[in-house]
């Protein structure tokens, strides 16, 4: 499977996800469902742009002269996935700081070492919960979803 199919299954899923958000979206009243309506047109819109441009418009030598195909959008999507659902059972913060843990981990770059990517995903995912905890929690006090743990 080379890129452009790849480009192709991902623009199908998300006008799968944008449709049950606009199904979802439907039951809301006026004056609250003005944003979400919003986000779901500019996903739409977004998603035929990278539809038309990636998958009807580029040559088809462009996409098989790439041996190595990119997994991360897809991988993202899969754990983007898990987190929503594991946000319920786990909890708000913990699922957060370990999906950030994972994606900091992800994209950070390969040239450094194992140790230096682990310190640097558990310091960020660490550092950036804190502080959010700090301010939507104890300042804005703001409720989340509570699980197992925090």
């Amino acid at each position: 499977m080379n890129e452009r199919h790849i480009n192709a299954i991902l623009c199908l899923v998300l006008f799968i996800i944008i449709s049950i958000f606009f199904i979802m979206n439907t039951q809301v009243t006026y004056p609250s469902n003005v944003y979400p309506y919003l986000i779901i047109i500019l996903l739409f819109i977004f998603t035929i742009v990278i539809f038309i441009n990636d998958v009807l418009f580029t040559k088809k030598k462009k996409f098989e002269e790439t041996k190595k195909v990119n997994l991360r959008p897809i991988i993202v999507l899969v754990l983007s996935i898990i987190y929503f659902i594991m946000i319920n059972i786990v909890g708000f913060y913990t699922s957060s700081a370990i999906y950030l843990f994972i994606m900091t981990y992800l994209f950070h770059p390969k040239e450094n070492s194992f140790k230096r990517r682990i310190l640097s995903a558990g310091s960020v995912s660490i550092l950036f919960m804190s502080l959010m905890w700090i301010f939507l929690s104890l300042m804005v006090k703001i409720p989340f979803p509570s699980g197992f743990f925090i």
